[in-house]
Parts: structure tokens; C-alpha cells; sequence
């Protein structure tokens, strides 16, 4: 059964990935959104219904190869390829950027699909790019499952999302929800507290 985009948050939320609040970020500043992508395949039925969502959205993208990373796209990039009868590969993540490894070789001319778990800033999706460019091949196309740019990130090639989230930050000196005296939680326990009461609401 194919899962609509009005679908996908409250799949998203129950897995305790994503939740709105005031939050303490690792780096030390405060959100009002959480986004921890890494619970969506914790659970194996709910990565099956995100990755049948995503691969209707790129169906007709007419790629002969799925291109993700490691480690937010690996699974859900998998996912695609399988179902759409593509071989798979993988780039990761090195202190000089992202990096194509273990063996593998885009295919000169190959057309590609780019699949990402989160597109926040554009960085990893762009050196990705860069990286089928240099083997002489072409990403034809990018599907993630959360935009947190909004649809504000210009690319070459079309972007498809299954859901668009935005997640304002603040300084702790400028945290206006700190100034209407919103408590604040620990960002990672929240994850896994949210998640956890969830399954069992």
C-alpha cells in the first residue's frame, strides 16, 4: 500500500525522530525542533514504509544506479535500489569530506540517484554530486526523506522529499523560548523518551 506524504509525520514521530519542544542541542545551543533521524529504522516495518514512499517519489527518474552514504542514507538507499532493481552504492565520511570507498566505481556515464535520510545544509548532497561528476557520471536526481532546508536549497537536479521540516536554533543568550520560560530538555533523551512512550501509546 503506497503511504502518502500527509503519512509520513506521524510515522516520523511515533519513532521519536522528530518532536516539537525546547530543546538542548549537542553543540550547545537550543532548538525548537528535534530531528534524530537515526530512529527512523529502528524499527523494520516503519523503514519499509519510508522506503516504499520514497521510491515512488523517484520512480521515473530513469537512474541506472542509487548512489547513498553511510550512515543515514545506507539503509534507505538500499531500500530504493532494491525495489527498483538498481545496483547500489555507498560514499562515507572522512575528515576531507565524503569519500567513494571500499572498491567501489560510479560507471562513466551512469545516471544517478542520490538517496539521503536528512538534507540540512546541502553539504553532503553536494560533494556526493562532485563525486559521480568525477567518475563521468550524472545525479539525475536527490529523494530524502526529511528537507530541513524547506525546499530553499538549489540544486542542479530536482530534490523530491517525503516530508519538509523546519528547526529554528538559538544562541542561549537569544532563546526566546527560554525567555517565555519553556522548559528545556536534554536532546538526546528526548529522543529515545519520546520514542519509547510512543510505542507503547
Amino acid at each position: 500500500m503506497e503511504t502518502g506524504k500527509q503519512e509520513i509525520l506521524p510515522i516520523i514521530e511515533k519513532t521519536g525522530a522528530y518532536a516539537r519542544g525546547h530543546y538542548l542541542m549537542r553543540n550547545g545551543k537550543h532548538t525548537d525542533a528535534l530531528l534524530e533521524c537515526s530512529h527512523l529504522t529502528e524499527n523494520v516495518e516503519t523503514a519499509e514504509k519510508l522506503c516504499d514512499a520514497l521510491t515512488e517519489l523517484c520512480r521515473d527518474c530513469h537512474a541506472n544506479l542509487v548512489l547513498g552514504t553511510a550512515s543515514g542514507g545506507l539503509i534507505f538507499g538500499y531500500g530504493v535500489a532494491k525495489r527498483l532493481g538498481l545496483p547500489f552504492q555507498y560514499g562515507e565520511r572522512r575528515n576531507e569530506g565524503m569519500q567513494l570507498r571500499r572498491g567501489f566505481r560510479i560507471p562513466e556515464g551512469a545516471r544517478v540517484l542520490l538517496v539521503e535520510d536528512i538534507v540540512s545544509t546541502g553539504a553532503t548532497v553536494q560533494q556526493m554530486m562532485h563525486i559521480a561528476e568525477l567518475f563521468g557520471a550524472e545525479v539525475v536526481e536527490v529523494v530524502t526523506v526529511v528537507d530541513r532546508t524547506r525546499g530553499r536549497l538549489h540544486l542542479r537536479v530536482p530534490m523530491k522529499s517525503l516530508i519538509q521540516v523546519e528547526a529554528n536554533v538559538y544562541a542561549p543568550t537569544r532563546c526566546p523560548l527560554c525567555q517565555k520560560g519553556i522548559p528545556m530538555s536534554a536532546f538526546a533523551m528526548d529522543v529515545r523518551r519520546n520514542g519509547r512512550e510512543n510505542e507503547q501509546a
